[in-house]
């Protein structure tokens, strides 16, 4: 019995060491538990994507615990405003969304941010996004073929090349177009890509003898569609190679005016084996086209506005002839029997090419042995260019060279360039189509003056102040000034307008263009299509380029439409259109301006 009652009394101690243990434990717990918990700070908003009507407001609740302190960061875009712009605590915000003046997608995001410690970090900040809603009429369909007609025959095209009229928005949105093709009807081949102009090149070969199909839908830019065209066909030739002399009609003015700029594309240095269908003269004449028309604002936009023609030359030899560099008489170091005996600076330290207003004592090329030329092509054909026209000649020969001439000729108005087949990436200065853009699309067409400074400290001289001066009263170099009063330059209207320091906060009176750093101004302190040949024509050059096109036209330029099919306006694609300069590139030659 001893023994066991030891062993009961053992057990009863250690019974009372564990139960006061628990006690403890649970008497800890208790404590813990009556402690007040931290809680976590409210941070939240009753609405996260708004869509608010033209002119009008929304409001949204934030909700936030009550020593909380938010602020709204403020989107950067004009037609918006937020108030207040901060709180504490529980609050409420509203977004008025301005009366649109202009037509453009309304879009932005609002943030509210919070410092406050006690709120996750994930929710510190909370984004809303907002849509400004605009009303909006879906466009009208294109009504009519303009290249090929419908129903046309004998087609010699290499690749499927349309145009169409431009479709009518009656809001005046920019329009984009989905375009279709077929064989048979039945199955329709579409473009990758919405094409932002009137016009539109499949880069698949066409077979000979064939009827093919197509159709168009039209865009706006907030989505909106059309119904789908009437189909529209044509058939294809037997026989697409080019013959010397032969004119085609490469896309018509499709504005619905009878009048328009005319550019008239020929080449030099190609000879028969390149008039092939799909060969280089084929090659070169579209990619310089092309290049123009879907690279550079407004020509994008304006394409409709150019009537373009392309006419076959073909030469007894292949390439240029090489000009002895400096020379001003058209002395060649190497000659080669072309079509207008055209001849280029093969030399890394010039950039020149062309021809001269008298012969070549090596080639016998000037001038007026293309222009006259080009116009016994096209009056066979019936076809009657007498003002506002520029010739293009491509130069067949890999190396980086262009160049234009004016010609006031009593008021023709026309202009010559050239381009050699420069090998240069897309998107660089020495780029082809960039070179295109550059010489004829600023120069040829547009009449714009160059804004490169490479004697940034000279000063312009007197005679060439007075030039400047005697070719802006032909409504030429309308993107510099020599005045010295911005009140007074051709841009004034954009520096003066409501839009200013909306759209166009980059213009402004920036001394340096025409080689030299004093004495002359021009519109945008940053670098342009015509400094560096990059895709991008500043506010005024746009301005000047419109203009332009529309009174060839017989149409007058409105700000209100400018502003709203400017589609570069604010400026936000500069950045992006840098084009890169490969070390010791030369410039651009300036143009040349003929008096006669």
């Amino acid at each position: 019995m001893f023994p066991f009652f030891v062993k009961i009394q053992r057990m009863k101690k250690w019974f009372g060491f564990y139960v006061s243990i628990l006690f403890a434990i649970l008497f800890s717990a208790c404590s813990k538990n009556n402690d007040i918990p931290e809680e976590e700070s409210v941070f939240k908003v009753d609405k996260d994507t708004v869509s608010v009507p033209d002119d009008s407001f929304v409001k949204i609740k934030v909700s936030a615990s009550p020593a909380t302190f938010w602020k709204v960061n403020d989107p950067g875009v004009s037609w918006l405003t937020i108030s207040p712009e901060s709180g504490t605590g529980d609050g409420e915000i509203t977004l008025t969304v301005s009366k649109a003046t202009y037509r453009e997608k309304r879009e932005a995001t609002v943030s509210l941010m919070t410092e406050e410690t006690q709120t996750d970090v994930s929710s510190k900040t909370i984004r809303i996004n907002v849509t400004g809603e605009i009303p909006n009429v879906a466009p009208e369909t294109p009504q009519n073929a303009v290249y090929p007609a419908n129903g046309a025959k004998d087609i010699a095209e290499v690749y499927m090349r349309l145009q169409w009229t431009d479709a009518i928005d009656p809001d005046g949105d920019k329009v984009s177009y989905v375009v279709e093709y077929s064989a048979d009807q039945s199955t329709w081949k579409k473009t990758n890509y919405d094409a932002e102009t009137s016009s539109c090149t499949f880069y698949s070969k066409l077979s000979a003898n064939t009827t093919y199909y197509w159709r168009v839908t039209a865009k706006d830019i907030f989505g909106a569609e059309s119904p789908v065209s009437s189909v529209f066909s044509f058939t294809t030739a037997t026989d697409m190679a080019w013959k010397d002399g032969e004119v085609r009609l490469f896309q018509n003015n499709g504005n619905g005016s009878t009048d328009a700029f005319t550019l008239i594309v020929t080449g030099d240095g190609f000879t028969s084996e390149d008039m092939i269908a799909g060969g280089g003269w084929e090659s070169m004449s579209l990619t310089a086209i092309n290049g123009l028309f879907e690279n550079a604002e407004p020509y994008k936009t304006y394409r409709s506005y150019v009537r373009v023609y392309r006419i076959a030359a073909v030469s007894a030899g292949s390439g240029i002839s090489e000009h002895q560099s400096g020379d001003q008489t058209g002395v060649c170091t190497k000659v080669v029997n072309t079509k207008f005996g055209t001849m280029y600076d093969n030399v890394s330290s010039s950039a020149w090419t062309g021809l001269f207003d008298n012969p070549s004592p090596s080639t016998g090329g000037c001038f007026d042995k293309v222009f006259n030329w080009v116009d016994s092509c096209l009056t066979v054909q019936n076809i009657h260019v007498e003002k506002n026209y520029a010739v293009l000649v491509l130069q067949n020969v890999s190396h980086y060279n262009g160049s234009v001439n004016y010609f006031w000729d009593n008021g023709k108005n026309r202009t010559m360039g050239f381009v050699c087949h420069s090998t240069g990436t897309i998107g660089t200065q020495t780029g082809f189509e960039n070179v295109v853009v550059h010489e004829i699309g600023g120069h040829a067409i547009g009449h714009l003056a160059d804004l490169y400074q490479t004697s940034p400290t000279a000063t312009i001289s007197d005679a060439k102040k007075a030039a400047t001066i005697q070719y802006q009263s032909h409504g030429w170099y309308q993107n510099v000034d020599v005045s010295g009063d911005k009140t007074k330059c051709p841009w004034s209207n954009i520096l003066s307008s409501a839009e200013s320091s909306v759209y166009y906060s980059r213009v402004g009176y920036f001394e340096g263009a025409r080689s030299v750093g004093k004495g002359i101004w021009r519109a945008e302190y940053d670098a342009t299509c015509m400094n560096d040949n990059r895709f991008y024509y500043d506010a005024a050059s746009r301005y000047t380029i419109v203009k332009q096109l529309k009174e060839f036209a017989g149409e007058t330029l409105t700000w209100a439409e400018f502003v709203n099919k400017d589609y570069d306006h604010g400026n936000a694609v500069v950045s992006v259109k840098e084009a890169k300069i490969p070390l010791n590139a030369p410039l651009l030659p300036e143009p040349v301006i003929w008096d006669r």
